[in-house]
């Protein structure tokens, strides 16, 4: 399934990363931003509004961004905003999507 993704060699490897650290079934590919070869959404199985847009610039800068969006809490909004960051690592990533997605490590 990752081979299939059409995005940057880097961002293929991180969700093979992501997929044999949490489970093949630990997230989906959610992928609203198909036109962005350096970033992808991931979302928890459940429900796909509790997604994680996750960039990663390029693999050797080892560091990642993110955002991470739930079910808007009212009005007219499609999502809310539920965390960002930029420059993280790996582990910060890892830890951050599994409190995101709820899913133990």
């Amino acid at each position: 399934m990752t081979a299939d993704i059409d995005k940057h060699p880097w961002v293929v490897n991180l969700v093979a990363r992501l997929r044999a650290d949490l489970g093949a079934d630990a997230f989906d590919i959610v992928d609203h931003w198909a036109d962005d070869l350096d970033a992808i959404g991931l979302a928890c199985p459940q429900n796909h509004r509790v997604l994680a847009y996750v960039s990663t610039g390029n693999e050797a800068s080892g560091s990642y961004s993110y955002e991470l969006e739930v079910p808007p809490t009212g009005g007219d909004e499609v999502y809310s905003v539920a965390g960002r960051s930029s420059g993280c690592t790996y582990s910060e990533l890892l830890d951050t999507l599994c409190s995101h997605w709820n899913i133990a490590r």
